[in-house]
């Protein structure tokens, strides 16, 4: 317990990260906790996810395309894997944001009447500092 004066920042993920399954203690409070949402434009998310993603192993890459298959589509999950194999990364970051955005949309449909939804707008480039100053801001404000 963090106590009733600090908070931790945590991305909104679910029960189950990969294999790994979070703390239920650790849960039940993140799922009583307020969403902040951070908005910042798909061309800037691309770019951080190739920045982030775009020199791992392509293999395991391609293994994680094969597990989201089912729910990316047949279609985007081939071109995908194409497109890690030709090494043209901000497609396949293009590819997965969409399968991203409609669980995220979902997630948030789900607790729009349990959790407030709080907007952080990213206008210039991805600057984590800028976002979390953003973000303390907005939380003071609640």
């Amino acid at each position: 317990h963090l106590g009733p004066q600090k908070c931790c920042w945590i991305e909104d993920e679910s029960a189950n990260i990969g294999n790994v399954r979070l703390p239920k203690p650790f849960w039940d409070i993140k799922r009583s906790s307020p969403i902040f949402e951070v908005q910042i434009s798909r061309e800037q998310r691309i770019k951080r996810l190739v920045n982030e993603y775009g020199n791992q192993n392509k293999g395991e890459l391609i293994d994680a395309i094969h597990r989201i298959t089912k729910r990316l589509g047949n279609e985007k999950a081939q071109k995908s894997i194409l497109a890690i194999e030709e090494g043209q990364m901000a497609q396949v970051a293009d590819f997965v944001l969409d399968y991203y955005d409609k669980g995220y949309k979902n997630a948030m449909l789900r607790e729009e009447n349990n959790r407030k939804h709080v907007m952080c707008e990213v206008k210039t480039k991805f600057d984590a500092g800028q976002i979390a100053d953003q973000l303390i801001k907005l939380n003071n404000l609640k």
